[in-house]
């Protein structure tokens, strides 16, 4: 079981890693290109992370289909199923420590 743990663990670092990336993409090519990520502008990633909207509208998905861009909606939609997988995996972990708390 504690194998188990470790490789989630792992995995969920290296998926954090993908998807930081993947932000860095997303800002890099909306700053070249003077394009808003869902009406807003960032200068880099850390901004992305500060903002709560920017987690709340790529979770919900629904502005990504708004997006002029066809390259940055392709690149939205990638890092959303990347955050959607960590938060799978996360709560995988979670219930994981549950279940074996009760054992």
């Amino acid at each position: 079981m504690t194998l188990l743990f470790f490789g989630f663990l792992i995995l969920l670092v290296i998926l954090f890693i993908v998807y930081t990336r993947r932000l860095n993409e997303i800002v890099t090519y909306s700053n070249e290109r003077n394009l808003k990520v869902f009406g807003h502008s960032y200068k880099s990633v850390s901004f992305l992370y500060a903002d709560i909207s920017f987690l709340n509208e790529l979770f919900s998905g629904e502005k990504i289909e708004n997006c002029d861009d066809i390259e940055l909606r392709r690149k939205l939609a990638s890092t959303r199923r990347l955050f959607m997988i960590q938060l799978a995996i996360c709560c995988v972990i979670f219930v994981g420590i549950i279940v074996n708390g009760a054992m």
